[in-house]
């Protein structure tokens, strides 16, 4: 499913983020070869530091804040 979307946006995959909060959204990002952000206080009781996600955060209103965005780049 995030390949097809992806390929619906025509561009390169490290122009993507998958955002979740389970192993199961994290490996689809890896499945479809982007990079991922960890949320931890989702559906799971996991820590997400050992999700193995690209990047991790508190709460999403860390991305909000764009507080994420410093440690991310294109290039990245």
């Amino acid at each position: 499913m995030l390949v097809l979307t992806m390929k619906g946006f025509n561009t390169r995959n490290k122009m993507f983020y998958m955002v979740g909060d389970t192993s199961n959204d994290i490996d689809a990002a890896k499945a479809a070869n982007i990079k991922s952000i960890a949320v931890a206080g989702g559906y799971t009781d996991k820590d997400v530091n050992k999700l193995g996600a690209t990047h991790t955060i508190k709460n999403m209103k860390d991305i909000i804040a764009g507080t994420i965005f410093g440690s991310i780049s294109e290039d990245d």
